[in-house]
């Protein structure tokens, strides 16, 4: 007896991505402006130990230095590099401060004490900036040294750099105090700190790797003091020293290119960036920090920072960049009538084109202007004409349509800010009134549309003309679709009727093919117009991102018959309800062996969008499994025993004994099946007796392998023999 049942299993699988970020800092320090050397010593006029010789300047390191003696001060010395400086430099004398030995860079360097300076190791390196071994040699030494710095700037930074140690008598370490007055006292303490001296294990070595360095002294006024003392209380000592003035001047962004910056809509950005000059570091070019989203119209903010190597920043730079539709065309409208209606032409006939190749539209009060024709002389649908119960009335010449007066050079006119309109005679005519009303038509419903308005004027009436854009002519809040208010000219402005004063409401969307225009002064009195445009814009198509739709013919799942022939149904597909191609990827249904199966349809539309759908086909076995055929094997057992339809021929499973056991044999695939071997001596009982085999209820590999069918492998049954009759069968299970 053969028993069967399906078992079906889903498996899950989550795949998780990690999004890593890093960042990182630098530290910085100051550059130095300028250096200032000071070394010890007094001339030889008095009494200085320079043997006769004359100073050196500069020393052989290209370094000049600067000689500090005892009561005298050191005004406007030179740094280094042989520059004037305001820096001076002098010892209050009233400590008493005593020199020792000869002063090393400023003169003779050929021997000290007999010794000459090969014999004697300095570490030259820790000298720093001071550049030469000689400096330290020198010294004075005293208790409380005290010494006036002057010539400094308050606010700025400065480094002062010590050579401090001495030969070794006295106190171990001398301690260096900076101060911001001269009380010298702990509340005006900007710094301090100590350094070893010498010490008589170290031989004939006056001094070495002794700098100690004193840094970012801020000065309140001018002037900075130090205290040099021995750390005991006794007697400190001074080498040499250096002043550095520190950079602390923030660099400079300046921008490159425009600014505003326009972009149009489905252009792409190209930062000019900006330029950074600092005093120190070399110029260089950096780019913008923000976000512009070219595919939406609007204003968006690049900000431009940077810091020098000393680490000050400079004052963020900003630029605008303002995101805006390309302009499909444009029709230009001046204020004016003609001279058969008492126009102020002069009696000239309308210039068309102008001198920049503009066409003019005539706008006239209680005539409707319909067709006009664009900039390009290009008739259009657009039509326009004032709402003439408001009473609105000229003022001045026509402009561009009429007589270019001779006095127009007498006024100066931005003629940058008329935009689109060119022509900056478009300034000199206007018309003003309360409650200027405009109907504009022409427009369809749906797209986008700009006004450009050139409407301040001469200083009388109000300071100020709001204009607003509704939908409908009731003029309400409810049908308002933007507003925007500009600033008339004024008394201080002279002789100049109006400049840089273009005003544009953008990106207006008629609900119809009309829009309507209320022009009124700022604080409810006369508002004015002296030209204006209307802009039709290209506003790109949205971008397709919507995949093609794919519908699966047929069942899905799909279930086929071990064993039977599958032929798949296909699939359709549309992209915004358009046919396209479907392309059918290779399905693999496979119904010589159980199971399920996926067949992939992939399309893809002009856009480069991929829409993708499935359909599972299951492969099962007939209705009949577990019910035997004439040869006694049902379709199940048939295929557990490898065949690959119900109707192929297999061979049966063979029974053997040997002394010990009974044995089934029998072919049985590798994958897929379940089958487990069963014995019994009674078959009247409940399900016959039939209990799993004790030992490998699965089944052993059989030795002998030969003669298989794909798929599958030969396995023993076994089960030992006894007195009474024994029966041996196979449960195959399959999914």
């Amino acid at each position: 007896m053969l028993e069967s049942f399906i078992a079906n299993r889903i498996l899950f699988t989550f795949f998780t991505a990690f999004f890593l970020s890093h960042s990182f800092s630098i530290a910085q320090n100051k550059l130095v402006v300028k250096t200032v050397l000071l070394d010890i010593g007094r001339s030889d006029a008095e009494g200085g130990w320079y043997e006769g010789a004359t100073p050196a300047s500069p020393d052989a390191n290209g370094n000049y230095w600067n000689t500090l003696d005892i009561g005298k001060y050191a005004g406007s010395m030179v740094d280094k590099t042989g520059t004037a400086t305001s820096i001076g430099a002098g010892f209050i004398n009233i400590n008493s401060p005593v020199f020792t030995t000869y002063n090393g860079p400023a003169g003779d360097t050929t021997s000290v004490g007999g010794k000459t300076l090969a014999d004697v190791v300095i570490n030259s390196a820790a000298l720093g900036d001071l550049g030469v071994k000689e400096a330290a040699f020198d010294y004075v030494h005293g208790t409380n040294i005290r010494m006036s710095i002057g010539g400094l700037v308050a606010g700025k930074q400065y480094r002062f750099n010590f050579f401090s140690s001495r030969s070794w008598e006295g106190d171990p370490s001398t301690t260096i105090s900076v101060y911001g007055d001269n009380t010298f006292d702990s509340g005006t303490k900007l710094s301090e700190e100590t350094v070893d001296n010498r010490s008589a294990s170290q031989g004939w070595v006056y001094n070495a790797d002794t700098l100690l360095t004193l840094d970012n002294l801020t000065p309140t006024g001018t002037s900075l003091y130090i205290n040099i003392v021995g750390s005991a209380g006794g007697a400190g000592a001074l080498n040499a020293l250096s002043i550095q003035e520190l950079d602390t001047t923030p660099p400079t962004i300046t921008l490159q290119g425009s600014d505003p910056l326009i972009l149009m809509v489905g252009s792409t950005l190209n930062d000019p960036g900006a330029l950074v000059t600092d005093n120190l570091d070399a110029n260089k070019s950096i780019s913008g920090t923000g976000s512009v989203d070219n595919t939406t119209p609007g204003t968006y903010i690049l900000t431009y920072q940077t810091t020098d190597t000393s680490g000050n920043a400079a004052a963020p730079v900003t630029r605008s960049v303002i995101v805006k539709y390309a302009v499909l065309k444009s029709v230009l409208l001046d204020i004016g009538r003609s001279d058969a209606d008492g126009g102020w032409y002069g009696g000239t006939t309308p210039v068309s084109p102008d001198t920049n190749g503009n066409h003019w539209n005539t706008l006239d009060i209680g005539k409707y202007a319909g067709s006009m024709v664009d900039k390009a002389g290009t008739a259009t649908s657009f039509g326009a004409g004032f709402i003439a119960t408001n009473n609105p009335v000229f003022d001045w010449y026509n402009g561009p349509a009429g007589d270019n007066n001779t006095n127009n050079t007498l006024w100066l006119i931005d003629e940058a800010a008329l935009g689109d309109l060119g022509n900056k005679d478009a300034a000199f005519d206007f018309v003003k009134g309360t409650n200027i009303q405009l109907a504009l038509n022409g427009f369809s419903s749906g797209k986008k549309y700009r006004l450009n308005f050139y409407c301040s004027r001469r200083w009388e009436g109000d300071q100020t003309t709001t204009i607003s854009v509704f939908s409908a002519n009731t003029f309400d809040l409810s049908v308002k679709l933007a507003e925007d208010t500009v600033a008339n000219r004024s008394t201080s402005q002279g002789e100049v009727f109006n400049a840089g004063t273009l005003l544009t409401l953008d990106n207006l969307t008629p609900s119809s093919s009309s829009l309507y225009v209320n022009i009124v002064g700022g604080n409810g009195g006369e508002g004015v117009l002296n030209a204006m445009s209307i802009q039709e814009l290209d506003v790109p198509a949205p971008a397709d991102t919507t995949p093609p739709v794919i519908t699966i013919i047929g069942n899905n799942p799909e279930t086929v018959v071990w064993g039977s022939a599958y032929s798949d149904a296909g699939a359709t597909a549309e992209d915004a309800g358009v046919p396209v191609n479907v392309v059918t990827g290779s399905s693999g249904v496979n119904t010589a062996i159980l199971g399920s199966y996926t067949v992939n349809y992939t399309s893809t539309d002009a856009a480069a969008n991929i829409g993708t759908a499935s359909r599972t086909v299951n492969v099962v076995l007939p209705a009949n499994a577990n019910i035997p055929s004439s040869d006694g094997l049902s379709p199940l057992l048939r295929y557990a025993l490898g065949a690959s339809s119900p109707s192929e021929a297999v061979t049966k499973p063979a029974l053997f004994t040997d002394s010990n056991d009974l044995i089934l044999t029998t072919l049985i695939r590798t994958s897929g099946i379940t089958v487990v071997g069963q014995a019994s001596t009674d078959l009247s009982s409940t399900n016959g007796g039939f209990v799993d085999l004790t030992s490998n209820p699965n089944g052993v590999l059989a030795a002998d392998q030969s003669n298989l069918l794909p798929g599958t492998e030969r396995r023993e049954f076994r089960t030992p023999k006894d007195a009474n009759r024994k029966f041996i069968r196979l449960i195959v299970s399959a999914p």
